[in-house]
């Protein structure tokens, strides 16, 4: 189904695809089981199937990855290659280009991370500092503004977004296990396995 001046305009075998607006998947010619939705959705796609892009300007660079989920305006945008993204909310995982296995739910969150995999975000410019760390989770309203860019393995949940630094969390945890509560950094808690009963 193509609605739009160019939608699906070089498409040769591709199949089951849905583009409605101008020069959505206009580039596809293989791929599969795509939807664009809003002017400029998976413009540049070529051979990455099975993506879902809701939004102007959502996906628009993205070529041969696939199983993208982008929904909002200017979502993904730069993403060329990475896949398996989920993205909810306006200009979330923006900058993203190569990085596989993100989750962005909130309108920026984690929009400055580019090549860095594994990361989840949730709430309002959560995760907005990080650019390349990975397995990161963010938690809250501008969880971790500010505090990590490219830390591995990082965990903050925000508290509010007025306070700064440490003082802006409940809780954040770093790669090495240590887990801390709010602005109190020498006092970790260490993680330890339940051994759960059987019945």
């Amino acid at each position: 189904v193509a609605v739009g001046a160019e939608a699906l305009d070089d498409n040769t075998t591709g199949a089951n695809n849905t583009a409605i607006g101008d020069s959505t998947l206009s580039a596809n010619t293989t791929a599969s089981n795509n939807t664009a939705v809003g002017r400029a959705a998976l413009n540049a796609n070529t051979t990455g199937a099975d993506n879902t892009a809701v939004g102007h300007n959502t996906l628009t660079v993205n070529t041969t990855a696939s199983s993208n989920t982008a929904v909002g305006r200017s979502v993904l945008s730069n993403n060329t290659t990475g896949e398996f993204n989920t993205a909810i909310g306006r200009g979330s995982l923006f900058t993203n280009t190569t990085a596989d296995a993100n989750t962005a739910v909130g309108a920026y969150a984690l929009t400055a991370q580019t090549t860095g995999s594994q990361n989840c975000a949730l709430g309002e410019a959560a995760g907005i500092s990080l650019t390349t760390a990975n397995g990161c989770v963010f938690l809250g309203t501008e969880a971790g503004s500010g505090q990590v860019t490219t830390g591995n393995h990082q965990l903050y949940i925000a508290r509010d977004k007025v306070a700064v630094s440490n003082a802006a969390v409940w809780i954040y945890g770093n790669n090495a296990g240590a887990c801390h509560q709010g602005n109190n950094s020498s006092s970790s808690v260490s993680y330890t396995h339940l051994t759960l009963p059987t019945k």
